[in-house]
């Protein structure tokens, strides 16, 4: 799809959205539920007002940041050779933000979710979207793997993406295997795949050093 078809898309979550935390504003209880610790167990909790009208508005913020963020960036004219991928970028964080929206009223209006496993699965999925489109980012500030390392050289944020675009493919997938594995599972595996993600940053420095070292 186009980057304004993406557009589109981005805007029919937030209208969704909207339209959902007004039908269920009634049919929520005063205090909700809305954190849950590494177990899906419930840890926090809140003012229905803010399920339902600090998510919104966040994606519509959210919206804006992304439109906003090219005309802040120094190297805003690569923007035209990747723009299609930041629009999938953007969709899918707002996708993501209105997907826990619809998680944490579901759950608060008595269905029966397994919040840990079902979160599992769509952080593996968007990091396997994000993966997957991870060596078409050009170089910028605000999208990718930013380090002083790559934002310094092309070579260095070309080799590190190409890393990073595996790495985080390999980590969702690891996510999705978390939910149907035993809670007390939970945390090692987690370690473990923050472990993953930051590899590519600590990648991209030697990938620096030793292309410094050759010149």
């Amino acid at each position: 799809m186009k980057a304004k078809h993406w557009n589109y898309l981005s805007w029919l979550v937030i209208l969704i959205t909207i339209f959902a935390s007004a039908y269920f504003y009634d049919k929520l209880p005063d205090q909700v539920v809305t954190h849950w610790n590494a177990a899906g167990e419930p840890d926090g909790w809140g003012s229905k007002n803010f399920v339902t009208f600090f998510i919104p508005g966040l994606l519509i913020g959210m919206y804006l940041l992304f439109q906003w963020l090219p005309k802040l960036d120094p190297k805003k004219a690569n923007y035209a050779k990747f723009f299609n991928i930041y629009k999938i970028f953007q969709f899918v964080i707002i996708a993501f933000l209105s997907f826990m929206y619809f998680i944490t009223t579901l759950y608060n209006i008595g269905w029966k979710i397994d919040i840990g496993a079902t979160i599992s699965i769509v952080v593996g999925l968007m990091m396997v979207i994000f993966g997957s489109n991870m060596k078409k980012i050009k170089t910028n500030w605000f999208i990718g793997i930013r380090t002083p390392w790559t934002l310094s050289s092309e070579v260095v944020w070309k080799k590190t993406h190409e890393f990073a675009a595996k790495i985080f493919v390999f980590g969702g997938l690891l996510f999705i295997i978390i939910s149907f594995l035993p809670a007390e599972w939970f945390m090692w595996l987690l370690i473990l795949i923050i472990l993953v993600l930051l590899s590519p940053a600590v990648y991209s420095y030697f990938i620096f050093r030793d292309i410094k070292e050759k010149s």
